[in-house]
């Protein structure tokens, strides 16, 4: 080998060697670190969830979040239940635990109630040039307004995209606010594309009376060969939109010494986001014996209060997802008017499993839960990341911003 050939092996050497160097230094700096090699000590999934941000060797994760429950573990450790937001708008569980040295509350956090949205920060450390970064602190506080606030603005324009032909149900915008009841964030190009579409949508007082002298045409076991839902609910919708013509407030006292067959507690479809036909006919029938009950002009089939008893059997018989059982608590809140002491127990049994599972609990069965005990913001988050059946969507988007925008 010559001493020119030996020179440039030596620089090819070198140069290998400090490309190799470059390539180890720009895989390994916290700051070139793509999210697929950042390794934690804890909470890994977060990294792929939450939004990430390195600083030197510090690594920093950031959460929204609903807060499920605060369980104390002994004096001095504790644990969040929680669902995180993720990137990709899914709800995943979690649960963040530690001692007070590396997870902390804010006092309004520790004042929460169910569903609380809230932020997770948490901050991570790199020990050494090839270690995993590790867990230092978890900071647990409530949202900012304005996060909410953006979503509802999203929601809102989305809401208006929405074709009213792609629902049988007729009277699904009719659950939506008024543009009056809107609060002062919403921007003055929602307001007036909102105005819009609410106003080009509802129905009047004549229309719901055409409606309902067609629904009622049917007797009870016909409707359970059509799954189409030409009216859900008709009279809490048409109520709120003040026609006082169609129903009546309280029913009559015919049921109020009536003794119901209850709805099984054991849901065995409870995690199931569709509806199958027989589920969509047991929502369309238990709303049908609900208008039945309150329903003012002349009507057959759905005005007597053996019904009831026979459609929960019919239910309970069919196997029916979560969407069916909780929807079976209007139903329950119409008797307890009554003080019908079976459906007030109901009322009770249906809120607890739905507590019980509100991880997994359907949009439609978060309608039953007491305001009180639960954050409406937290509601409102939760139905908007939630998968809907495609017939009940615009129903759904509906009451979920009505529950928010008013204290009903």
């Amino acid at each position: 080998m010559t001493k020119k050939q030996a020179s440039l092996l030596i620089l090819l050497v070198f140069l290998f060697v400090l490309c190799l160097g470059a390539g180890i230094y720009f895989f390994l700096n916290p700051k070139n670190s793509p999210i697929n090699v950042l390794k934690t000590d804890k909470y890994q999934e977060l990294v792929e969830w939450c939004d990430t941000n390195t600083q030197e060797n510090i690594l920093g994760i950031n959460c929204n979040a609903l807060l499920l429950e605060l369980r104390v573990i002994d004096a001095n450790n504790s644990c969040a239940d929680i669902q995180v937001i993720t990137k990709g708008k899914e709800l995943k569980n979690i649960s963040l635990c530690g001692d007070g040295n590396v997870i902390t509350y804010s006092n309004d956090v520790l004042d929460y109630k169910k569903l609380m949205p809230i932020d997770i920060q948490l901050s991570y450390a790199r020990d050494d040039l090839l270690g995993e970064y590790k867990l230092g602190s978890v900071s647990v506080v409530k949202m900012s307004e304005s996060y909410i606030q953006n979503v509802v603005n999203e929601d809102i324009a989305n809401l208006t995209t929405i074709n009213k032909a792609d629902t049988t149900i007729q009277n699904s915008v009719d659950f939506c606010p008024s543009p009056e009841q809107f609060p002062e964030y919403i921007s003055e190009n929602n307001i007036e594309t909102y105005t819009r579409f609410y106003n080009g949508n509802i129905l009047s007082e004549a229309e719901y009376v055409d409606l309902y002298t067609k629904e009622f045409d049917n007797i009870f076991l016909e409707n359970w060969t059509d799954p189409a839902i030409k009216l859900l609910f008709g009279c809490e919708s048409a109520t709120k939109l003040g026609y006082k013509s169609v129903c009546k407030l309280i029913p009559q006292k015919e049921y109020s010494n009536l003794e119901l067959s209850s709805i099984p507690s054991f849901v065995s479809k409870w995690e199931t986001v569709t509806n199958s036909a027989s589920d969509t006919i047991s929502l369309k029938n238990i709303s049908l014996v609900v208008d039945g009950m309150l329903y003012i002009p002349s009507h057959i089939n759905y005005s007597s209060p053996w019904i009831i008893d026979d459609l929960f059997k019919f239910i309970s018989d069919a196997n029916n997802n979560q969407n069916v059982y909780c929807s079976s608590f209007k139903i329950y809140e119409e008797l307890a008017k009554l003080n019908n002491t079976i459906a007030v127990s109901q009322i009770e049994q249906i809120r607890t499993l739905v507590s019980n599972n509100i991880s997994t609990s359907s949009s439609i069965c978060m309608e039953t839960l007491d305001k009180t005990l639960y954050s409406r913001e937290g509601i409102y988050l939760k139905s908007i990341h939630s998968l809907n059946p495609s017939e009940l969507n615009m129903y759904i988007k509906c009451k979920n911003l009505y529950q928010l925008t008013t204290n009903e």
